[in-house]
């Protein structure tokens, strides 16, 4: 488990760098899941999963309460989707796709620093 923790962490680190490279990326990420708004619920779902996931790893990683932190908030991600739907979570979206250059840059930034300590906490 411990090492599904640390893909995860670097798959996120590639979304990081990819959105910050590229920020039309981002954009397009939310377009995807603006046009497919039943696949909120399959996101929804993956979230819970990975929050499980983490919680059950945090245990066998170097900086568990970290891991148990991410865990808990993807939990919580995946609950607030699937209680809210695509009508209350995709004006969320929208708002992101507003969103300056800078803070999409921002958010990117953010990203890759979230896997970067998923990966060196696992």
């Amino acid at each position: 488990m411990v090492a599904l923790v640390k893909l995860f962490g670097i798959v996120i680190v590639g979304f990081g760098v990819a959105f910050f490279v590229r920020t039309e990326l981002l954009k397009k990420w939310g377009e995807f899941w603006l046009k497919n708004t039943n696949y909120l619920y399959l996101g929804g779902v993956i979230n819970v999963l990975l929050g499980l996931i983490f919680l059950f790893a945090a245990s066998g990683c170097q900086v568990p309460w970290l891991v148990i932190l991410m865990g808990i908030l993807a939990l919580a991600k995946g609950v607030f989707i699937l209680a809210w739907g695509p009508k209350k979570f995709t004006p969320i979206i929208k708002w992101g796709l507003r969103a300056k250059e800078a803070t999409k840059r921002l958010a990117a930034i953010a990203t890759l620093v979230l896997g970067v300590l998923l990966v060196y906490s696992a």
